[in-house]
């Protein structure tokens, strides 16, 4: 029982370690016209567009500030999921996080994945729960 315990406290020492170090990962990407980074939770932090862009067509634009979001994005789920697997392995929860993160910022070669990854929960909450866990914003804080 003894090494059941210590096991466990070990282990939620990881996942306390997974979190601080998750909750400061970034990522940016840029094109010739812009530049997008997103925090832990794949929110836009920082857009800037270049000089290049002065002049360009605003659907040009647009669509360059969407593509360099979604390959920050990308790049963000990249970094957690080697996170995860430095800090905790292949352990089930680890496995959630990452799929998680698949499931949101899939990338052009994810399909299969994400035919084969576990549905998320998406059912409602109830109005009148006054729970903790329906209060936070992110699951990282």
């Amino acid at each position: 029982m003894r090494g059941w315990a210590e096991d466990l406290e070990q282990k939620a020492e990881r996942y306390q370690d997974l979190h601080a170090r998750m909750t400061g990962l970034s990522a940016t990407a840029s094109s010739e016209l812009v530049s997008v980074s997103v925090d832990s939770d794949g929110v836009p932090t920082d857009l800037r567009l270049t000089d290049r862009a002065r002049g360009a067509d605003p659907a040009t634009i647009s669509a360059e500030l969407m593509a360099c979001m979604r390959r920050a994005q990308v790049s963000l789920r990249q970094q957690v999921t080697e996170l995860v697997h430095d800090a905790v392995g292949e352990d089930t929860a680890g496995e959630h996080i990452i799929g998680g993160y698949v499931r949101r910022f899939p990338g052009e070669t994810d399909t299969e994945t994400l035919d084969h990854a576990a549905p998320l929960d998406n059912s409602p909450r109830p109005d009148d729960e006054d729970d903790e866990f329906y209060q936070r914003k992110s699951w990282l804080t």
